[in-house]
This record gives structure tokens, C-alpha cells and sequence, in this order.
């Protein structure tokens, strides 16, 4: 202990010196947990002023009083294993992300899922950037997980995420044009209410609904209005 603290000249921060660690019982932090102290571990108790699971002062969270959207607390997030929503897809619930197998209904259509449309058809979702190398324009193509691909050994049904700017050396490739699905694709407006949000540019490009029929060696592009924000939504759609 120091010298100062042994004469009782403590540097006090809160309710602790951060000098000796030594403890008053004042000034406590009651910011992240309204019943202990964050400082000095004190607790207390009935100081929560709950709004149903969650807590207005200091955002705790308990396990009761949910306000329950289907499965999903719209207040602390909490989840539950019933009321799922497997209208967007069979074997994936659109609010909590839980998984199941084998509920998809391919009687009719062998290609499409009669209850939810989701294609029976494995879709690759890439970031495509065209580079110059000498005469040349070479196109990166990457997904997710950073893993690159040829676009010209690719067999599978594709989306393909570009820069407007980029579109036209897209365009110049005729083995690669003639496979894309939508070659009168135009950027989404971005809408007035929106405004010059910078994240403006990132909603018109995850506003593009991918086809469910999309076709085996068939490409389908969603443009943006950056290679970064191209980027960003093939790896948000590639999760949905």
C-alpha cells in the first residue's frame, strides 16, 4: 500500500481506490447491473425497474414476462422451441435461424418446394471484380469464405454480385454473358426516405430477389454500387 492510502489519502474512483483497491460504500456504478456494483461487486436488491423481461435502467435481462413474437422475445431476443416461422423456408426459421430436415415438399415440383419456394437447387453466391493483367481482364470471383473460383469451370447455378461500374467488361465476356439469367439488370432506386444514408446503396443491393428456378450453369446478377458493397451482401445473402 502506499503511502498516501496508509494516511488515508486514497485516489478514489467510485466506490474504489485505484491505488490499494481498497472500498468506500459510496459512489458504486450501478450502470450495467442496477442490484451490484461493477467497481466493487457490492449488490443490493428489488432496484431493477423491469418493463416486462428487461430491465429500463441497466438493460438485465430475467427469464420472465417475455413479449413473445412466435418464437423469439422482441425485447431480450430470447428464443423458444415453439411458434417457429418456416414460411420463407421449410427447414430454417426466419425469426430464430433453427434448422430441421426434411419438411420440404417436392411432390409437385421437383425443382421448387410447394410450401415455401425454396429452390431444390444449390446456389453459389459470388463477389466478382474485374482485374486488368496486361490485355487481359480476368474476373475475381469470391464467396463468403474468401475462397476464389473460375468463373468459366463453374457448372452450378450462380449469383453473382458486381459493381455497376464493372457491369460492362461483364458483358464483354460472351461465354460468360450468354448464362446470365436477368441481362437487362439495372440497380434498385434507391428509395427517398432513405436519402443520402450511406447505407443507401448497400439496401437497393439487398433488395434483389433471386429467382427460385434459377437453372444449373445459369448466372443471375444483383448489382451494386460499389465492388465493397457487392461484397457485403453476397455474404449477407449467402447466410439467409
Amino acid at each position: 500500500m502506499s503511502i498516501k492510502c496508509k494516511l488515508g489519502f486514497h485516489s478514489w474512483d467510485g466506490c474504489k481506490c485505484n491505488q490499494c483497491g481498497k472500498t468506500r460504500d459510496e459512489q458504486h456504478d450501478w450502470k450495467k447491473d442496477c442490484e451490484k456494483c461493477s467497481k466493487c461487486g457490492k449488490t443490493r436488491e428489488n432496484e431493477h425497474n423491469w418493463n416486462g423481461c428487461k430491465c429500463t435502467q441497466c438493460s438485465k435481462t430475467r427469464d420472465e414476462q417475455h413479449n413473445w413474437n412466435g418464437c423469439k422475445c422482441t425485447q431480450c431476443s430470447k428464443t423458444r422451441d415453439e411458434q417457429h416461422d418456416w414460411s420463407k423456408d421449410c427447414e430454417k426459421c426466419f425469426k430464430c435461424g433453427k434448422t430441421r430436415d426434411g419438411q420440404h415438399d417436392w411432390s409437385k415440383d421437383s425443382k421448387k418446394c410447394s410450401n415455401c419456394g425454396k429452390s431444390s437447387i444449390k446456389l453459389i453466391h459470388l463477389a466478382v471484380l474485374p482485374i486488368q493483367r496486361g490485355n487481359t481482364i480476368v474476373f475475381q470471383a469470391e464467396d463468403k469464405s474468401d475462397k476464389c473460383y473460375n468463373l468459366h469451370d463453374i457448372t452450378q447455378a450462380t449469383v453473382i454480385y458486381i459493381a455497376e461500374d464493372a457491369l460492362q467488361y461483364f458483358k464483354n465476356d460472351d461465354s460468360l454473358w450468354k448464362r446470365v439469367r436477368n441481362k437487362d439488370v439495372k440497380r434498385s432506386s434507391i428509395p427517398k426516405e432513405l436519402g443520402n444514408n450511406p447505407l443507401a446503396a448497400i439496401f437497393t443491393s439487398l433488395s434483389s430477389d433471386v429467382p427460385t428456378d434459377l437453372e444449373q450453369n445459369e448466372f443471375f446478377i444483383c448489382l451494386a454500387q460499389h465492388y465493397a458493397d457487392a461484397k457485403f451482401t453476397m455474404k449477407f445473402k449467402s447466410e439467409v
